[in-house]
Parts: C-alpha cells; structure tokens; sequence
C-alpha cells in the first residue's frame, strides 16, 4: 500500500510472514527509479525475518520492474525481481 506522508511517499508492505514493514522512498539520481528503505514497521523487530526494499524501475509507460531485499538477522537474505508488462486490448 503506498501513500503520502507529508511530501514523503511511503509504503507498507502486508507480508505473509505476518508482520508489516514500513518503508520511505529516497530520491534516486537515475530518472524512472524509486527505492524505497525501510523505516521500521509492526508486528517485527528490525532482527526479524522481513521485507527490508524495494527498487521499482519504470522503464516505460508499459514496463515496471520491481526487486524486493528480504532481511533476515540483520543482513540480506535474498532478493526477488518481478517484471511487470502492460496488457494491451
């Protein structure tokens, strides 16, 4: 869910682990590009297992590309890329 907080834009992150982590966009350099950092959340410790960032591409009005950072312990654990296409009538 992404919304407005202030002049920031934030999201929470509804994960099946069963916790909520919150996370704060950053201005990034490259044009079409938003990360997003973690910024606490409910239902976890920052040691918990959770969704840590998110770096969302948009490549062109039909094409976004996001990759999710899983955190467990304190560190990286993974991440996930999802390739997201515009369907066309």
């Amino acid at each position: 869910m992404y919304h407005l907080d202030g002049d920031d834009v934030v999201l929470a992150h509804y994960c099946k682990l069963g916790n909520q982590p919150h996370m704060r966009a950053e201005k990034d350099r490259k044009p079409g590009v938003i990360r997003f950092r973690y910024d606490g959340g409910t239902n976890l410790k920052p040691e918990d297992r959770h969704m840590h960032s998110l770096v969302v591409t948009l490549h062109d009005p039909d094409h976004v590309q996001e990759e999710w950072t899983l955190y467990n312990d304190g560190k990286k654990e993974n991440a996930v890329t999802i390739s997201l296409l515009r369907k066309k009538e």
